[in-house]
C-alpha cells in the first residue's frame, strides 16, 4: 500500500493494531524534513483520533518494530 503522496506504507504495519497505523500516519505527516517530531502524547492522541492509552501502546509497538525511535522522552506531568 502507499500513502496519498506515493510513499510506501511499511508492510509491518499491516500486522499491528489499527491504532499503530494511525499514530504512525500522524507522526509521518508531522515530521520535519530531518524526520523529527515533537508532539505531546495528548496532541498525538487527538490527531490520531484515539485515546492517550491507545497512543502510548501504539508508540511502544512502533518502537518495538523499529519504525519509531524516541530520542528525548518528554517531562510532562504524571498523574498521582
Amino acid at each position: 500500500p502507499t500513502w496519498g503522496n506515493g510513499a510506501r506504507f511499511p508492510s509491518v504495519l499491516q500486522r499491528l493494531p489499527t491504532s499503530a497505523s494511525k499514530v504512525f500516519g500522524v507522526l509521518t505527516l508531522s515530521a520535519s524534513p530531518s524526520g523529527e517530531v515533537t508532539l505531546s502524547l495528548r496532541l498525538l492522541a487527538a490527531r490520531a483520533g484515539i485515546s492517550v492509552t491507545q497512543t502510548r501502546r501504539a508508540l511502544k509497538r512502533l518502537v518495538a518494530t523499529k519504525l519509531v525511535e524516541i530520542t528525548e522522552p518528554g517531562r510532562g506531568r504524571k498523574a498521582t
